[in-house]
């Protein structure tokens, strides 16, 4: 056939396709009956289904066997798929099931049985690189496109799961209609996990096996035992460069003027009461020294020592807390109940946490204070000793006030 057979007879099947949907405006005679309406994107989109990517069982024994669905079909769940920046809702969610070896298949893990230590039959989970889409909620799966961008978000912007969640819910799921479901900031967290430990392991060259049915937090746990290296960054061994590698400084850059027992960081926003009683002008003198270390600081940088002009390089940290994570009541090492501003743990809190912070001390705490009144003298040397220089040490460090120039930053005078 040539060209113009071939376009006669694609016209043709497409008149005829055209007359079957009803789609032909115009009658036996030739009339036009009523306009063409415009193509609906909703109406031709296609069905999406999550399923596994498996289609045999993957267990040597089994012989390759082919896997049957795990459920009737009047039991598939229907959930919310986020594909990208599009919701797409009622998306059919499969899975398989071998007969033989009775390993599951999803489409982001797969679970297999085996006997444990007490005879107990027991699961475990692989977690799939490859994975297409990742089950994130009790009817919420997103792609990878999605759980990618709020790592990334994560890291870039240094965005909570809180604040990504409402910026994607005010920019995107505000635009496809109420009826659709609002993600939450515990699925964006559930989501940075979910990615994170595929782009480790994938990274590793391994793949992820855990108890099946764990929580989100005890998987971030068994996640970290599994492929955190002791809490090696391998990507940053070895590396250095002038944003994590400074000159040593002994002082801090800027000490305040304001009342020395106020710079722990207990005390803001409040008045403070003078200090009084045994040795109080020996925490004047302190505070006098270590603002007078402060303005000397430029002079002693700048001083030809080796020790003083090594470089410093940063140690990354996980930016939660910055020195020992464990309860301060003796010999024990349990979590702290509060890990920001707590010191103790849950039993020992509910023991000691009105009571004096001073080792054998049973009185009751004067807030806003850690101690007693017989001890107020001890704490507010503590704060002038040790809260000045290590808490505006570290914002020096955050901030780097003399050589960053940024806007939301404080300008100091």
């Amino acid at each position: 056939m040539n060209v113009n057979q071939v376009q006669s007879g694609i016209g043709m099947k497409l008149d005829l396709l055209s007359k079957l949907l009803k789609l032909y405006p115009y009658d036996a005679l030739g009339q036009s009956q009523h306009s063409l309406k415009p193509v609906s994107e909703k109406d031709t989109e296609p069905v999406y289904v999550i399923c596994p990517a498996s289609m045999e069982c993957q267990t040597v024994s089994c012989n390759r066997r082919s896997i049957r669905l795990d459920t009737r079909d009047r039991d598939v769940p229907r959930v919310t798929l986020i594909k990208g920046t599009k919701i797409h809702d009622g998306v059919h969610v499969l899975s398989g099931k071998c007969t033989t070896c009775d390993t599951k298949y999803y489409a982001d893990h797969e679970s297999s049985q085996h006997n444990g230590a007490q005879g107990v039959d027991e699961r475990t989970r692989f977690y799939l690189n490859s994975a297409k889409y990742l089950k994130v909620g009790q009817k919420i799966w997103v792609d990878r496109v999605f759980s990618e961008a709020v790592v990334n978000a994560t890291y870039s912007f240094h965005a909570s799961s809180a604040t990504f969640a409402e910026f994607w819910n005010d920019s995107f799921w505000s635009t496809q209609g109420p009826n659709t479901r609002k993600i939450s900031r515990q699925q964006i967290w559930h989501t940075f996990v979910q990615e994170s430990i595929r782009k480790v392991a994938k990274a590793s060259g391994q793949s992820l096996e855990l108890p099946d049915e764990l929580p989100i937090s005890e998987v971030t746990k068994h996640a970290f035992i599994s492929l955190g290296e002791g809490g090696v960054i391998r990507s940053a061994e070895d590396h250095f460069c002038s944003e994590c590698t400074h000159n040593y400084k002994q002082t801090a850059d800027r000490i305040t003027g304001d009342d020395p027992a106020a710079v722990i960081g207990v005390d803001e926003n409040r008045q403070v009461p003078v200090l009084t009683g045994e040795n109080a002008d020996l925490a004047v003198q302190d505070a006098a020294q270590a603002r007078f270390n402060a303005e000397s600081a430029m002079d002693i940088d700048q001083s030809p020592s080796p020790s003083e002009d090594t470089p410093v390089k940063l140690v990354v940290l996980d930016g939660v807390v910055m020195g020992p994570t464990h309860c301060a009541y003796e010999d024990c090492t349990q979590d702290l109940a509060q890990v920001r501003k707590g010191v103790f743990c849950v039993q020992h809190e509910i023991l000691r946490g009105n009571l004096c912070h001073m080792h054998n001390c049973d009185n009751i705490k004067v807030p806003p204070s850690q101690t007693c009144t017989e001890h107020q003298n001890n704490w507010y040397r503590h704060a002038v000793r040790y809260g000045c220089q290590t808490l505006l040490g570290i914002r020096r460090i955050v901030r780097r006030s003399e050589e960053e120039r940024v806007a939301w930053l404080p300008t100091f005078n």
